[in-house]
């Protein structure tokens, strides 16, 4: 009985060391894909604040030239029909969509439940907020788009549409567009639509400042955690 006992106690702590060691190995591999996910945010992050930054500045430069518009042919006359049909392309720049998120590794991790591996909850909170305020902002901002893009499309031809520069030209004007673009009905129709766009871009600009804000709030808070 003595011998069966201790065979006995053998097993169960061989089944035991084994459980804990499957156990250890689990937390390892989990602790494993937790920084690799952590440090993959971090890259999408980075890549956020950069574009987010880059938007804001160009949306400055954008507002500017809509001050402009805004007044054509009230109190701001430009030198000549084609600096007019200029203007007009170069007003269009970062019309046509926010620039997204760059949301692969959180779509990954909220997918397939990975989220959770992180194990701080004011961290993972962090990032989900992040996130789904990004989100709200893009679908705030899609919904309120202005006409001021359609308007241009009509009034200017469009030679080359964009390069990888971010440069938009417009086209050759024909004289019947020189006509059009000294219409004071056509003006008149410019300074509303630039004025709509004026204030949407303002939006987004602000919009641009703010996610650049939170995206380095919460880049700090996922680096500082890689370093404990």
């Amino acid at each position: 009985m003595v011998r069966l006992g201790a065979e006995f106690l053998v097993i169960v702590t061989g089944v035991l060391v084994a459980l804990a060691a499957d156990g250890w190995r689990e937390d390892q591999l989990n602790r494993d894909a937790e920084i690799e996910y952590v440090e993959r945010l971090t890259e999408d992050l980075r890549a956020d604040t950069t574009l987010l930054a880059l938007e804001a500045r160009l949306l400055v430069e954008k507002l500017a030239g809509l001050e402009r518009l805004a007044r054509v042919g009230a109190s701001w006359s430009p030198p000549s029909a084609d600096s007019l049909a200029a203007e007009l392309t170069r007003a269009t720049m970062w019309s046509w969509a926010f620039v997204p998120a760059q949301s692969i590794t959180f779509e990954e991790m909220r997918s397939t439940g990975a989220l959770s591996l992180i194990r701080d909850a004011s961290v993972r909170s962090a990032v989900a907020d992040y996130y789904a305020n990004y989100e709200r902002v893009v679908l705030t901002i899609e919904a309120r788009k202005p006409s001021f893009n359609a308007l241009t499309y009509r009034l200017v031809p469009r030679a080359q549409e964009a390069s990888g520069h971010l440069d938009f030209s417009a086209g050759p004007l024909l004289a019947e567009h020189r006509v059009v673009l000294g219409d004071p009905a056509v003006l008149a129709e410019i300074r509303q639509a630039a004025t709509a766009e004026r204030n949407f871009s303002g939006y987004s600009g602000a919009s641009a400042l703010g996610l650049h804000a939170a995206a380095v709030e919460v880049l700090g808070q996922l680096e500082r955690y890689l370093s404990r």
